[in-house]
């Protein structure tokens, strides 16, 4: 019924000037997965005498810790935001998902897109931080009242 297609390595050694140019257009065509070698060239002396392993980007750090914000909020809200379906419709919809619609993006500099992404995520926090204070709150007085429950389960036994 679902069958995967069979992956085949592929070694790709480009020039710096190169690497982002093909990185980028490999991601756009959505056929590899990208792995970093830079720990196996470390570990392998041989590798090590070949192959450098290319320098972070300046901006690597920032966008790193933009990406993590953006993961912390959709992991907090994520299932709030998908239905919940039951068990009919959560096979049917591995038998029949909903192809979702494509979304034409304008392409934009690293520059241009940190500064979108940290004025967006700096509302969506304004707006979700108030939220993710009681959510904390409720989980901490969850936890207590269990704790509280366990406990008075212990000495009901006297």
């Amino acid at each position: 019924m679902f069958q995967t297609e069979r992956m085949r390595k592929l070694k790709v050694i480009t020039l710096s000037e190169y690497s982002p140019v093909t990185v980028k257009k490999l991601h756009e065509e959505g056929i590899v997965q990208i792995n970093d070698i830079s720990e196996r060239i470390q570990q392998n002396p041989e590798w090590g005498q070949l192959l450098k392993p290319s320098k972070a980007a300046p901006l690597t750090s920032k966008i790193s810790s933009l990406l993590m914000k953006a993961t912390g909020i959709s992991e907090l809200f994520g299932d709030v935001l998908t239905p919940n379906l039951g068990i009919k419709d959560m096979i049917s919809s591995y038998i029949n998902p909903v192809i979702p619609t494509k979304v034409e993006v304008e392409e934009i500099d690293i520059d241009s897109l940190i500064v979108k992404a940290e004025s967006i995520l700096g509302e969506v926090e304004s707006q979700t931080s108030v939220i993710e204070d009681k959510i904390a709150a409720l989980d901490t007085e969850a936890s207590e009242l269990n704790s509280k429950k366990d406990l008075a389960e212990k000495l009901k036994k006297f």
